[in-house]
């Protein structure tokens, strides 16, 4: 969320340019559609005058926002809400209910019935049909699919893992079935000691110089098995390089002997995926480094631009990026929203992640991130907590600045990007949806929280969206490093000074504030409380005493008080719905829904509950 100030010390003292709009002047910010009746705001800060925006008339633009609108509609009322116990634990909501979970048991019904019927045959289809939609499934970029469904990539991980395991049972099935069959193994054994051919084989001679049917079924199923296992979150955890590794090669294994077992048809999930991998390594992350795709020709006719260390042209080019060693761990990434020299654009939406890869570590290994600042602000950011094995080479490589420890450097090596990607299942960007917000994080889960907070205030301050009534933002958080790393009140002071540069809620606002001001009022509309889980009052810590306002000591959020008071005020407004948005440790998640759904019952307001999940 903090900003990289010009410097000797810093990429490219130029590098952040100008806003563009939508007519393409770099002449101010874009804004949000909003009653046009309303006045234009000014940012006091930048002198930006902000207007409004003029919706799309195109049958297009039209036909686009009514998918959209029924999407969200949808979602809200039926496939998103959360059920009793089943979300909190098991993350099933009420669209799994009715759609995935009946799917799920008419295929297994079906198959078990031709089981039952030894079908060898038909019991083997099915099981091919669905690892197509696993292989589909496991496309991550904003592909059609998910851009059409609106369906969150967590989402789609997680329909990947189900009818991943829905696909061996069917495939355990189909080898029942042929188990059973009154012609199945004794009849094949016998076949194969008179030297005939196996009924269900591909034609095999007694010697086995070609793989049976019935074995490569055997070996196909154990290799599912074993991708299952390997893919289990504890082991996932604990040895992840292994299981990258394994479980490319085992998916590749799977696709040798679906062939030979004649399940060909799951090579059809293969193409999207494909494609998608195609786009994404090939294209998009190239188009960060190098630049637009006609650049890559501007660059062959300029023989000079070549010769010069920053010859790459893209907005994520290595001389771009610079890099932070901050409390607690943690590891700053930053880089220019828009590049000034070349105009390139890294364009994303509030609460969006991204894949990180350092080839200088391993080029197979890509991880995901939450960019912590908003689409608003000058410079992209990324806040890194350095916990697994990766983070913490990632952080030992990162050289100390000769003026300390909390100083920017220049990236020393590359970093490739891949994103952003994401959606969050809540409408926040609709002035019309949500008056009322409640943003629970918890540790590192802060990243798309303060990301979304900080786009709500820019939206309130700066683009007039007056139909905000209350945003409360809450952050439970151990360690007090981690608040300092995410409040460097140093840095901040610094990128004032840059160019365009705007205020961002948090940390410069609430930083600005005071130990006297801050959201203390009842009639304020921005509203933050951070608890220090494990920790005292310490006010000769600078943190401490900006931040004294919003500071809680040694105690826990009232999550149900929280959302108690915004559904009293949204009643009180005449409103029947509250977005919350929750983003950290699974004990959190569970506690913010299961307080939603209680507070449901009692009051006549209802909780749209979105959830962040860092478990990829």
């Amino acid at each position: 969320m903090s900003a990289v100030v010009a410097d000797s010390d810093t990429p490219s003292g130029d590098y952040v340019g100008g806003f563009t709009t939508q007519s393409g002047h770099n002449d101010g910010i874009q804004t949000l559609e909003s009653n046009p009746s309303d006045p234009p705001t000014s940012d006091a800060n930048s002198g930006v005058i902000v207007g409004h925006g003029k919706p799309g008339r195109s049958p297009f633009h039209r036909l686009k926002r009514g998918w959209f609108a029924l999407r969200w509609k949808l979602a809200a009322n039926v496939f998103s809400r959360p059920v009793p116990f089943l979300t909190a634990n098991l993350d099933l909501k009420l669209g799994d209910m009715l759609i995935t979970l009946p799917i799920a048991a008419i295929l297994l019904a079906v198959n078990a019935n031709l089981c039952a019927q030894q079908d060898v045959a038909g019991s083997g289809s099915l099981p091919t049909l669905v690892m197509l939609v696993v292989i589909a499934l496991t496309v991550r970029n904003n592909s059609i699919l998910l851009s059409l469904t609106g369906l969150p990539y967590e989402r789609a991980l997680l329909y990947h893992k189900f009818f991943g395991v829905v696909s061996i049972l069917l495939g355990g099935l189909h080898g029942l079935a042929y188990l059973l069959e009154d012609t199945g193994v004794a009849a094949a054994r016998r076949s194969r000691r008179l030297g005939g051919p196996d009924r269900g084989g591909t034609g095999g001679s007694g010697g086995g110089a070609q793989l049976e049917t019935s074995q490569s079924g055997a070996i196909l199923f154990c290799l599912l098995v074993a991708l299952f296992v390997l893919s289990m979150a504890k082991i996932r955890r604990m040895f992840y390089e292994a299981f990258l590794r394994m479980h490319i090669l085992l998916f590749l294994a799977i696709l040798a002997f679906a062939a030979i077992h004649g399940a060909g048809l799951m090579f059809l999930g293969v193409i999207p995926w494909a494609i998608d991998l195609i786009f994404r390594h090939g294209y998009l992350v190239q188009n960060h480094v190098r630049g637009g795709f006609f650049k890559l020709f501007c660059r062959k006719s300029d023989p000079e631009a070549v010769a010069k260390p920053g010859s790459r042209l893209g907005v994520i080019a290595q001389h771009q990026l610079s890099l932070c060693r901050l409390p607690g761990n943690i590891l700053r990434v930053q880089f220019p929203r828009v590049r000034a020299d070349t105009g390139e654009n890294f364009q994303y939406e509030a609460g969006q992640y991204v894949f990180l890869c350092l080839p200088k570590l391993c080029l197979l290994e890509w991880h995901p991130f939450t960019i912590s600042s908003s689409p608003h602000e000058a410079l992209v950011t990324i806040h890194i907590k350095a916990l697994g094995n990766w983070t913490k080479k990632l952080l030992a490589a990162v050289p100390e600045s000769t003026e300390g420890q909390q100083k920017p450097v220049p990236a020393p090596f590359p970093i490739l990007v891949d994103g952003p990607y994401g959606s969050v299942s809540v409408d926040i960007d609709s002035p019309t949806a949500y008056s009322h917000v409640a943003l629970f994080s918890g540790g590192i889960g802060i990243t798309p929280m303060q990301a979304i907070a900080n786009q709500l205030h820019f939206d309130y301050s700066h683009r007039g969206r007056v139909s905000l009534k209350k945003v409360h933002f809450v952050w439970a958080v151990r360690e007090r490093a981690m608040v300092e790393a995410m409040a460097h009140s140093d840095f901040v002071d610094q990128r004032r000074k840059m160019p365009q540069h705007s205020d961002a809620y948090f940390p410069d606002v609430l930083l600005a504030a005071g130990p006297n001001g801050g959201s203390t009022s009842p009639t304020d509309v921005f509203k933050s409380e951070f608890f220090l889980t494990r920790g005292q009052p310490d006010l000769e810590n600078p943190v401490d005493r900006s931040l004294q306002h919003c500071l809680r000591y040694n105690t826990r959020p009232d999550v149900a008080e929280i959302l108690r008071s915004l559904g009293q005020d949204a009643e009180k407004n005449g409103k029947r719905r509250v977005a919350v948005l929750v983003c950290g440790p699974s004990a959190l998640v569970k506690d913010v829904i299961s307080k939603a759904l209680m507070l449901e019952r009692k009051m006549k307001v209802q909780f749209d509950v979105h959830t962040e999940c860092f478990d990829f």
